[in-house]
């Protein structure tokens, strides 16, 4: 409590001094009407400086008079002035309650006005917040220096972090799941203890084969296609991929990555021969189980599990504490090579894209399923055509969705299963001259061509058919599961190699973000059916009862064109150069500018007159303190006493700018000073 009030007494005291900047007289008139009402007597008065100042300059009284006797000046006061008419009642300030009644009304239709032009500031502030980060992003890189010879070194050791860091990632991934298949070969050699009949026996093994084929499924999907110097347009073929798991040996491997030859980070690469001969060993065993009191070769099935799953958990361990000190030493290193960045953006939005696509290919197949189900629980022999025809045109939204690619220039990866290649930097020779370095996303033509196959011969037209689509929709799901996996895969060294070592291509990806989220930002902005940033919208007007005033808001109808416009100019520029980007960025910020002051013009206009409306009610309602009391309390009696103090004791006519005036004349209706300066003081008051 003790603290509150103090916060409370020292912004009074600051404003009060602010106030006195304007004019020491309003400083004087602020601190009357605070304490005015606590001076039960004229002894009061006489006993403040500032009440004694206020009520002498008003009554004119001579600034002699401080010389007489307490009892004379007091005398001089009171038959001048009644002291109680201070204390009386506070007024209302003459507004009726029908006036209270329209303001409150016209308050509702400000706010409400005011959060759709708040809406549409706030979007721009979004977008130009962004755009500044970027600028500022765009000017700390250039102001960066590197030694040549850190360069170099980044140069070979970025190919191999993103290596690393794809070995690991697809090598922890599969162990992890072997580990678990060896985990449900274990519970098999229990359950074959206590089984009773050979077809249970035999059951048991099938499972048993199944997840040693599992296994070795599981095994092949660590490999990765990793960066590479190898070029498939010139060498041919596809690109040759490599496994964590994979190596003829458990091997080393290692990347430097600083000049002198410190921070250098080392990784385990496996041979699972090992790992897979203990479990040739423990299908052999299990293979030749008689029943089960066959001990012999239940117990060689245990301990040739139990050998798998420690070296399958040694190898987890191990990729786990590698992935941990991968990171550490990446980030201990600041990179500063230059990177294709608009290669690597183009993979990065390729895959993007074909993943948002392949998220509206599934949310399709959902409608699809839900059509067929409507068709099968129709009788035989209803018309179904209606439905029919909604599943052809889903069915064609799809095929469309699967050809078209969001943004023009992007690889389409739905509709091809080639190794698709970006450029990922350039570095010098061995043998004298440049190499250049690839990475790769795979294309997942050959899931997504099921779906449409399928779809192409499917038909919701009968029962029968109905039934076997409601089936056949969700199983077509799980290709685009196959094909999310994929693409998440490739996805993921993308965005780390924008995010750790492409310090340009960082803040590039960035107004790529802007555009492809533009329509968004500006759906954002809507309240209700109105949107300031819509093309669509015309311009909002709506009267104020209470001061017949008409305000507008205008809107900004070529926001759209003109961010697209210059988002594309931004991107257009980023292979020109950083200082192209940077000037790109800042004629976006320029235009952003403008937008906003088109619309602040209006919401400063509509602010104007909520704070006029918010005085009238807050006259006729105050807010009061927890107390109970006003921190500015008067009544009719004080403010024409202080504004007669004003008027008399002005020092000289304020100087208001431009935008001062026109605010202050919304709550006097006039320029002359002494108006201004009571209509100063009722703002003060109000804050």
């Amino acid at each position: 409590t003790f603290l509150d009030s103090l916060e409370d007494k020292y912004i009074q005291s600051e404003f009060e001094e602010a106030l006195g900047n304007i004019d020491p007289t309003l400083r004087q008139a602020a601190y009357f009407a605070r304490n005015i009402n606590s001076a039960t007597d004229v002894y009061s008065i006489l006993g403040d400086k500032v009440l004694r100042d206020v009520v002498q300059k008003t009554l004119n009284l001579p600034a002699e008079m401080a010389y007489q006797p307490v009892e004379t000046q007091a005398r001089a006061i009171t038959t001048r002035l009644k002291i109680d008419q201070f204390g009386a009642d506070v007024a209302k300030n003459n507004i009726s309650a029908s006036d209270l009644k329209r303001a409150k009304e016209d308050s509702t239709i400000i706010d409400n006005n005011l959060k759709i032009s708040d809406a549409a500031l706030a979007q721009i502030k979004a977008i130009q917040d962004k755009v500044t980060a970027s600028i500022s992003a765009y000017d700390s890189y250039a102001s960066k220096t590197f030694d040549p010879a850190e360069i170099a070194a980044q140069q070979e050791a970025i190919p191999q972090l993103l290596r690393f860091e794809q070995l690991l990632n697809a090598g922890g991934t599969a162990i992890g799941n072997v580990t678990s298949s060896i985990q449900k070969l274990q519970s098999l050699t229990t359950k074959i203890q206590s089984a009773t009949t050979p077809e249970a026996i035999d059951s048991l093994k099938t499972q048993f084969n199944s997840l040693i084929d599992t296994i070795g499924s599981q095994l092949s999907s660590a490999g990765v296609t990793t960066p590479t110097t190898y070029d498939k347009d010139t060498d041919g073929g596809t690109p040759p991929t490599e496994s964590l798991l994979g190596f003829g040996a458990d091997t080393v491997l290692t990347a430097q990555l600083k000049a002198n030859g410190t921070n250098n980070l080392d990784i385990t690469a496996f041979s699972t021969s090992d790992l897979t001969a203990f479990l040739d060993n423990a299908k052999a065993a299990f293979g030749a189980v008689a029943d089960k009191n066959d001990t012999g070769n239940i117990s060689s099935a245990i301990n040739a599990l139990t050998s798998a799953l420690n070296r399958g958990n040694a190898i987890k361990s191990s990729i786990t504490s590698d992935t941990a000190e991968l990171k550490d030493k990446m980030d201990d290193v600041t990179y500063g090579v230059s990177m294709d960045s608009d290669e690597i953006i183009k993979g990065k939005r390729s895959l993007d894209d074909a993943m948002t696509r392949t998220q509206t290919i599934v949310s399709l197949l959902d409608q699809i399923t839900t059509l067929s189900n409507q068709s099968a629980a129709m009788v035989t022999g209803a018309d179904r055509s209606a439905l029919q025809t909604k599943y052809e045109n889903l069915r064609t939204q799809l095929i469309n969705t699967v050809n078209t690619p969001t943004a023009a220039g992007l690889d389409n990866l739905l509709t091809s299963d080639d190794m698709f290649q970006y450029e990922l930097l350039q570095r010098p020779a061995d043998g004298g001259g440049t190499e250049q370095l690839y990475m790769y996303s795979k294309g997942v033509k050959s899931s997504i061509d099921d779906i449409i196959n399928d779809l192409n011969a499917g038909s919701i037209a009968s029962k029968a058919d109905a039934q076997a689509m409601a089936i056949k929709s969700i199983q077509l799901t799980n290709r685009t599961d196959t094909a999310a996996r994929v693409m998440t895969s490739d996805s993921s060294t993308f965005n780390r190699t924008l995010s750790n070592y492409d310090t340009k291509g960082k803040i590039d990806i960035g107004f790529f973000d802007l555009q492809r989220d533009l329509d968004k930002t500006i759906a954002a902005a809507a309240v209700g059916s109105a949107n300031l940033l819509s093309s669509d919208q015309s311009e909002i007007s709506f009267t104020v009862s209470s001061s017949t005033s008409v305000l507008r808001m205008k809107p900004a109808k070529t926001f759209q064109t003109d961010m697209l416009a210059q988002l594309s100019n931004v991107v257009s520029q980023f292979g020109n150069g950083l200082a192209a980007s940077r000037e790109a960025a800042d004629d976006l910020n320029d235009a952003l500018d403008r937008s906003r002051r088109f619309l602040v013009s209006d919401n400063r206009n509509i602010s104007f007159e909520q704070g006029r409306i918010g005085a009238i009610i807050d006259m006729m309602e105050p807010d009061t303190a927890e107390d109970g009391t006003l921190m500015y309390k008067t009544n009719s009696f004080t403010e024409k006493f202080i504004s007669r103090y004003l008027t008399l004791n002005s020092s000289s006519t304020p100087t208001f700018s431009s935008s001062q005036a026109s605010a202050l004349s919304l709550y006097s209706g006039s320029t002359d000073s002494s108006s201004l300066m009571s209509s100063i003081l009722t703002l003060s008051m109000k804050i």
